[in-house]
This record gives structure tokens, C-alpha cells and sequence, in this order.
């Protein structure tokens, strides 16, 4: 058996983007899936709520000799859904790519949010997909003999801080990603999601962001480096080609590494431990930090405990089924059993406990 070699060549498909607009000359995430699906050689029809931004989309597009038109269309009306399809049917005669990459943001939990705030949220950043892939997949199956769709949901499904609302829409956006996927696979249609990581866009701080918040967006990566639009644009494109024939219903996370790690832990940072006598392991010696609310480590198990924290499992240590206790600005242990109220060298002995 010979295997065909894929290529990354678009040459004469059609790619629909919504929300292919952004401020001035700014790359959003869908402006630079525009641009780098048209410079692989896809007619680009650039959808936005606001045309005009969409159109200066198509004019860098243009002016790089690609082939793009600009609709206006509000994706939450099914309506507006259907006449984007048409549009892209009646300029080019087939539809390939659904790019879905319209979504808001939001605040509050379940109990804190309006009740209609969550609905919004939903509508745009969910039912939008839904309603742009109702009409956009028969196009593909009809008239192209297949296509990919690509959703835009975010590691905020992954890793939540806050935003309830927009957490949960961009999960679903995950799970809606896999259930097409099954669903068309049979038409020939692949459906995949990108989760973008914190990447810098228009939308998201720009230029006006202050340096401190790029900086520690820019440590949260693995790499060390702050994401873009391009990013984003990158990992759509590569989805969309022929070279991602045997990838369908996956979510592709482009963040740097940011959700390989957990939060800041000030108490990991080197000098923050004082290794005790008693047993390979390590005890906070900066207090401040553990009365302000930085937990105290005790192994492999912790439980806040007032100002210290108790090993919720004793016998697992041979020398510190202890109880860290706070004295004097020192870091005190103490040793369950034998050798009852030996010291670690992060202070004397503590005083015998209950």
C-alpha cells in the first residue's frame, strides 16, 4: 500500500470566519485565520457583527493578493446564518471551512450572575455555533463533498477562574465539538476546537495592557513567551488542511504550557523551605506567609488547621507523624510516638500538643 502524501494547500476551497473582524490594525484570532487561510490559497468570506471591521480584514487580505469578501451577520440569528452560507455559495459555488471564533465574556457564579447575562453568554458563544453549523454542513457535504469545522472555546474549560458563565459555554463548545464530530463523520466533515491560552489580542488587553499583566502572562508559560492571534490563526490552518485528514471530534490546546501548571505557589519558591532534622521533608519558615493564608506543607497530605496544618495521615511518616505549629516568628514540629517534642532546626522544641 502507497500512502498520499497530504499538503497544507488550500488552492480554490472556501472558508467561512465569524467574528473576523478586530480593532484597527490589530490580530485578533480571527482576523489571523483569515489571513493565513486566504495565503494558503482559500477565498475567505470575513463575518462580523461589525462590517466595517471585518473589511479591513479583507483589504490586508486583498492587498496581499488573496481573495476575501466582507458580510455582515449577527450569528446568534439563524436567519443571518443561512445568509452567510449563501453568500459564500453564491461568490464561490462550494463551502469547505467553518470557523466558529465568535464568543464574549462574563462575570459572576451561579449565584451571583443574572439570569440573563448567562443566557447571553450561551446564545453567543454556543447556539452561535450551532446555528452557523446547521446551514454550513450541508453546504459542505453538497456542494464540496465534505469540509472541516473548527471551534474556538478556551482553557478556561480546563482550567476555570471565575467567568462561570463563559467557562461553561467553552466546555460545551468542547463537548458539542466531539458529538459533530461523530455525527458527520460519515459525510466526510471533521470537526475539531482550538482552546486558546491567554494569547494578547485587540480584544484582549492589546497594546493598552499594563506591563506587569503581560509579564505575569507571559511567566505562566512553560516557554516564557506571550501568545498572539497568530497562534490561534496557526493551529485553525493547520486543522483545516489536508495534513489533519486523521484528526476529528479533538480540541487542540495552544497556550504555552499554561495549563501544565497550577497556580502560583509562593511556599515552592526556592528558600521559602527549611528541611527538618527528623525526616526528608520541609516545613514553611516564612510565617508572615502562612498566617496570611499560604497553606504549610506536611507531606503528601494537608489540612489547614487554624494557623498550621496537621498530617492527615501520621503513620506514613517514620519520623514526623507531626503537627506544625507556628511560635515566636519560628516554624516549630513536633514527632508523634517517640521522641516526642524533638526539634527541627527551623526552631527549638515545641511544646508537647494533644
Amino acid at each position: 500500500m502507497t500512502a498520499t502524501r497530504a499538503t497544507a494547500d488550500l488552492g480554490g476551497r472556501v472558508a467561512i470566519i465569524t467574528g473576523a473582524g478586530a480593532r484597527g490594525d490589530g490580530i485578533g484570532n480571527g482576523r489571523a485565520t483569515a489571513i493565513l487561510l486566504a495565503e494558503a490559497g482559500a477565498h475567505v468570506l470575513a463575518v462580523d457583527r461589525k462590517p466595517e471591521l471585518a473589511e479591513a480584514t479583507v483589504e490586508m487580505i486583498t492587498a496581499e493578493g488573496g481573495s476575501a469578501i466582507v458580510v455582515g451577520a449577527d450569528v446568534t440569528v439563524e436567519a443571518d446564518c443561512e445568509a452567510m452560507v449563501k453568500a459564500a455559495l453564491d461568490q464561490w459555488g462550494r463551502l469547505d471551512f467553518l470557523v466558529n471564533n465568535v464568543g464574549i465574556g462574563s462575570d459572576g457564579s451561579v449565584v451571583t450572575g443574572a439570569v440573563e447575562a448567562w443566557q447571553r453568554v450561551m446564545d453567543v458563544n454556543l447556539t452561535s455555533m450551532v446555528l452557523a453549523s446547521r446551514h454550513a454542513i450541508p453546504a459542505m457535504i453538497e456542494h464540496s463533498g465534505g469540509g472541516a469545522v473548527v471551534n474556538i472555546s478556551s482553557i478556561s474549560a480546563l482550567r476555570p477562574r471565575g467567568m462561570t458563565a463563559y467557562s461553561t459555554s467553552k466546555g460545551a463548545i468542547m463537548a458539542l465539538t466531539a458529538a459533530m464530530a461523530v455525527d458527520h463523520g460519515i459525510d466526510a466533515v471533521r470537526v475539531n476546537c482550538v482552546a486558546p491560552g491567554p494569547v494578547r489580542t485587540p480584544m484582549v488587553g492589546g497594546d493598552g495592557m499594563p506591563d506587569e499583566l503581560a509579564e505575569a502572562r507571559r511567566r505562566a508559560s512553560v516557554l516564557k513567551i506571550e501568545g498572539n492571534g497568530w497562534d490561534i490563526g496557526a493551529a485553525v490552518r493547520f486543522l483545516c488542511t489536508d495534513e489533519a485528514r486523521y484528526i476529528t471530534g479533538h480540541t487542540l490546546v495552544v497556550d504555552g504550557g499554561v495549563t501544565l501548571r497550577g497556580p502560583s505557589r509562593p511556599w515552592a519558591s526556592p528558600g521559602f523551605w527549611e528541611a527538618c532534622s527528623l525526616r526528608k521533608g520541609s516545613y514553611a519558615r516564612d510565617t508572615k506567609k502562612v498566617r496570611s493564608g499560604v497553606p504549610r506543607w506536611c507531606g503528601e497530605d494537608r489540612d489547614r488547621d487554624g494557623q498550621a496544618d496537621r498530617c492527615g495521615r501520621p503513620r506514613s511518616w517514620d519520623s514526623c507523624g507531626h503537627f506544625g505549629q507556628l511560635g515566636e516568628g519560628r516554624a516549630r514540629c513536633r514527632r508523634g510516638g517517640a521522641g516526642r517534642g524533638r526539634a527541627c532546626r527551623a526552631g527549638p522544641a515545641a511544646a508537647p500538643l494533644r
